[in-house]
Parts: structure tokens; C-alpha cells; sequence
């Protein structure tokens, strides 16, 4: 990215996100540019840029990085370490939705330790890991957020509400993984077809499996297009996202309860913080 495009979305106030899967090595794997090539170290050369740019703003260099974790990439605390070295304070890790069925021992074994680490970065008051994945983007943190601000959720995500993709000959998705899938085409930028309001209003206690769910107001239901892809329907959860999803939210209880037990008023403290967070995130985006 050049300074001019850099300085005319920070004027602008518009935030970017950075997608880099890990290190160079399992970055390099799947983000490969036109010509087959890696992206690692353009996009950490891009990051340095951007902070060594004085006409940015501070809030436009709090950059977000992005991370599809899968069966082989999904060493969650090594990504987190790599974010922070290079400076980024938002993560947004996420499993990849597709056709693939999850590991789901695997997958459940590393969010046991990340839970694990989050613990320990609590205890040594190396809070920037634990306020990194606390969003509403990040699969684990977005849960453990909820549970400590006491929040519940009635819809998978603001897609139809405040989330919707543009294309450029005017097409309207409700998001960028339902681009290409016609009948998810909700018309063009000058009218808007029945597809909306089926997803507008897809609260989780309307979905097939969902609305007999003991968790759903925590968990949302899963991504409409990985139901889609995986059940045919955007109703039905698929199994195994289910079954992490659950370890998830039993583990981030288990994680407020131990957290509180060493240091319940560091815990407040660290509630507080990322409630003025959660907030100035809801009023200035």
C-alpha cells in the first residue's frame, strides 16, 4: 500500500486489516500473490511502513490481523506472539469455512492451551494477548468477551443489519463469502430482493438445532454460509463447528472462574477496560 492510499483511508477513518495466517513459512502456503509467490514479507513490510508514517493517525495504526486457522494452522498462541511482535493489537482468528470437516480433537486441543495461555498472560499481566482476541471477530475471544461483560447474542453476526458487500457492478451480498452464489444476490445498490429479509431475520432461536441449543444466546449459531455450504440451508449448524463451539464457551466459563479466584479485582479491571472499548468500538466503529 503507498502513503497516499494510507493517509487518504486514515483521514477518512476507515480501518484495515491485514491478513497474514502465521509465520512466513505457513503464511506462505496459501497467501500467494498473481505471480505464485509469498505475501509474508510484503505484508510485514507494509505493517512497518504504516508505522513508521507520521501523518497516520493513532487510531488508523491499531491494525487488525487477520487469520484463517484449519486443521494444519491453527497454533493459536504462536499467532498471537508473531501479531505482537510486529506490532498489531487486534486479532481476528477465525476457522476456515468450507467443505473440509473440522479436526475437531485437534482443534479443541489448541484452544485448551490457548485458554490455558490467556490464563497465564492474566496472572503475569501480560494483558495485550487477552485484549487482543477480546472482539466480536475473534472465534474464542468474542465468546470469553460476552461471559465477562455478561452480553447475549440473538443473531450469528450483523450480517443484513450492518454487514453487507458491494460489488463493483452494484451486486449486494450479505457478505463477502456469499459473492458469486446467486440465489444470496440480494438485488443491486438500488433495490434489495426477498433473500434480505430471510437472513435479516435469522435469530438464533429460529434456527433449525439452535433454538433447542442450552448455549445459543452465547454462541449466536453458526456462519450462514458455513451452514449453507455444509447443510445446503443457512439454518442448521454443522456438527462439528457445534462441538467446538461448546468446548469454547465451557472453556472461557472455566476461564472467568479462575481468573477471578486469583485476582477478582484485576478481573474488574480488566472488565471495565474492555467495556470503554467495547463502546468507543459501537460509537466511532
Amino acid at each position: 500500500m503507498s502513503d497516499e492510499i494510507c493517509e487518504y483511508l486514515s483521514k477518512h477513518n476507515i480501518s484495515i486489516g491485514v491478513s497474514l495466517d502465521g509465520c512466513k513459512e505457513v503464511n506462505d502456503k496459501n497467501r500467494i500473490d498473481a505471480n505464485g509467490n509469498g505475501t509474508y514479507d510484503l505484508v510485514v513490510n507494509n505493517i512497518k511502513n504504516i508505522f513508521q508514517n507520521r501523518n497516520l493517525s493513532n487510531k488508523f495504526k491499531e491494525l487488525w490481523g487477520l487469520c484463517v486457522a484449519s486443521n494444519e494452522n491453527c497454533d493459536f498462541i504462536d499467532i498471537l506472539k508473531l501479531y505482537n511482535e510486529i506490532g498489531i493489537k487486534n486479532a481476528q482468528i477465525r476457522l476456515v469455512r468450507n467443505e473440509e470437516k473440522y479436526d475437531v480433537e485437534k482443534i479443541i486441543q489448541k484452544y485448551k492451551e490457548l485458554s490455558e495461555f490467556m490464563l497465564e498472560s492474566f496472572i503475569q499481566k501480560k494483558w495485550q494477548y487477552i485484549y487482543m482476541i477480546l472482539n466480536d471477530n475473534n472465534q474464542f475471544g468474542k465468546i470469553l468477551k460476552r461471559i465477562l461483560l455478561n452480553q447475549i447474542v440473538i443473531k450469528r453476526c450483523g450480517v443484513g443489519k450492518n454487514k453487507m458487500t458491494i460489488c463493483p457492478d452494484g451486486s449486494i451480498y450479505p457478505c463477502d463469502s456469499f459473492v458469486g452464489i446467486d440465489e444470496f444476490n440480494l438485488g443491486n445498490i438500488n433495490s434489495l430482493n426477498k433473500v434480505y429479509h430471510s437472513i435479516e431475520n435469522c435469530e438464533v432461536y429460529k434456527r433449525n438445532i439452535c433454538n433447542k441449543c442450552e448455549v445459543n444466546l452465547l454462541c449466536g449459531g453458526d456462519c450462514f454460509y458455513h451452514s449453507f455450504i455444509n447443510c445446503n440451508s443457512i439454518y442448521p449448524p454443522e456438527i462439528s463447528f457445534c462441538k467446538i463451539q461448546k468446548y469454547i464457551i465451557k472453556t472461557s466459563i472455566v476461564l472467568r472462574y479462575k481468573m477471578e479466584k486469583y485476582d477478582s479485582k484485576s478481573v474488574q479491571e480488566l472488565i471495565k477496560k474492555v467495556k470503554i472499548k467495547d463502546e468507543y468500538r459501537n460509537a466511532i466503529g
